[in-house]
Order: C-alpha cells, then structure tokens, then sequence
C-alpha cells in the first residue's frame, strides 16, 4: 500500500516543486 502511494505523492511534489521553482524563475526575470 506504501509503496504504490510512495510514487505518486513523490511525483506530485517534484512536479508541484518544479512549477514552482519556473513561476519563481519567471518572476525574477521580470523584476530583472
């Protein structure tokens, strides 16, 4: 039971920190 919700609750917090580093990124370079 872990190991299948292991996957996915790591997959939505990479991808959820991914958006959020890009939105970071974005807003720098506006500001720059």
């Amino acid at each position: 039971m872990f190991l299948n919700i292991g996957p996915k609750l790591f997959n939505a917090f990479g991808t959820r920190s991914f958006l959020l580093s890009n939105n970071v990124s974005e807003l720098i370079g506006e500001l720059h």
